[in-house]
């Protein structure tokens, strides 16, 4: 079975080919260029079209026989950094690096919450977002991971993963979902952020559209996306089952 395997970077893209019995057959990969440039110096930003447009451009240079014949998508990318849906509409991607807090409010909404957020955490933006009174019911927040994942699956909404959940800080590993008390104490409306499906669940298939742009058939099953850091274990890993 042939896998296309997209892990959206920091600062670059790579797709590649991985055949159950042959192992790795091809890989790509390119820098996104997506940085905005922001006039707050703690602020980082970037295009997620750019990202977006960088795995269809990246697609295009596999060759059409391993295109055509991959049977699932796997994504991956960086942890914590999210965007805003609106529709259409999506905002610019506040990545991990992202210092607009500050340690001081970050203190302050850790006493609220009872959480340990850091500086970069998505719940710690989405904090400073209901602060500032900018976080409004019909918005729907995603990483990019997840962003893409729904882009390909032609879905209006976007789902996450535990590993990507966990990494905004707002999850509850007791519960397996949102921490609701925190959201409450912190403003934050549960209803803009995404599903929590399992790791590995396969969330749709390559949409007619996608397939236009990019060569996968629709056929292709598509996986919730992980985050990086488990992906790196996943793939330096040999035998999960001994070891």
């Amino acid at each position: 079975m042939k896998t296309v395997g997209i892990d959206l970077g920091t600062t670059k893209v790579a797709v590649v080919v991985y055949d159950s019995r042959n192992g790795l057959e091809e890989a790509v990969s390119a820098a996104h260029h997506a940085a905005r440039k922001c006039g707050d110096p703690r602020a980082f930003e970037q295009d997620p079209e750019k990202i977006l447009n960088c795995v269809t451009e990246l697609l295009a240079r596999l060759p059409a026989p391993q295109r055509s014949a991959a049977a699932a998508v796997g994504i991956t990318g960086q942890m914590h950094s999210l965007l805003l849906r609106d529709g259409e509409h999506v905002s610019d991607l506040i990545t991990w690096q992202d210092h607009r807090c500050g340690e001081e409010a970050v203190a302050g909404f850790n006493r609220q919450s009872g959480l340990s957020l850091r500086e970069g955490f998505g719940g710690t933006t989405l904090a400073r977002l209901a602060a500032a009174g900018e976080l409004k019911e019909h918005l729907r927040a995603a990483s990019i991971s997840d962003h893409l994942a729904a882009r390909i699956t032609g879905s209006q909404t976007a789902v996450t993963d535990p590993t990507h959940a966990a990494s905004w800080g707002i999850y509850d590993f007791g519960t397996g979902n949102w921490n609701r008390p925190a959201l409450r104490s912190l403003g934050i409306p549960e209803a803009i952020l995404p599903e929590i499906r399992s790791s590995g669940a396969v969330i749709g298939h390559v949409s007619q559209e996608y397939s236009r742009q990019s060569g996968l058939p629709v056929t292709a099953r598509v996986v919730n996306a992980i985050g990086d850091n488990q992906a790196s274990i996943l793939g330096t890993g040999k035998d999960f089952d001994r070891e």
